[in-house]
């Protein structure tokens, strides 16, 4: 009986009927069972809450993110961060877009991250953003014109 393997000790816990599809959605498209899916979700951020470190790596949230093709690197600290390396940005200059896509940038980036290429990645991430606000205001435009739709 030694040699029997210890199995987890199993307990019925209730999810709000409102999370339901939403957990059978995301466990399908991880390809997860929802009961491991729902038990990922809660190790993760148990460690995360029971971490030293600042910050703390879900292994379910990171699978999410990479298979959606979204960055890792994407919360307010960056805007920080974009202050502290990128020259001549003020803090509150930093547009949320700004962040996600520099963020995006770095993410993807393999190799010594140098200065270089940390101001190439800020020059891309205002382009990418200058260009969204272009599109958006002549996605605008067009709605406004006759017969433009909604």
């Amino acid at each position: 009986m030694e040699n029997e393997p210890k199995s987890a000790r199993r307990v019925t816990m209730a999810l709000r009927t409102d999370l339901n599809d939403r957990v059978f959605k995301k466990a399908e498209e991880l390809g997860q069972n929802a009961n491991y899916f729902v038990n990922q979700c809660i190790e993760g951020i148990l460690d995360a809450m029971d971490a030293d470190d600042i910050s703390h790596d879900i292994p379910v949230l990171k699978l999410d993110r990479i298979m959606k093709g979204k960055t890792m690197l994407d919360s307010k600290w960056v805007n920080a961060l974009c202050a502290f390396i990128v020259p001549n940005t003020d803090v509150e200059e930093v547009t949320v877009w700004q962040r996600r896509y520099f963020a995006e940038l770095i993410n993807k980036h393999e190799g010594k991250l140098t200065h270089e290429f940390i101001n190439l990645y800020w020059k891309q991430a205002a382009d990418r953003n200058r260009k969204r606000i272009e599109d958006e205001k002549e996605v605008a435009r067009l709605r406004k014109a006759k017969g433009g739709g909604k």
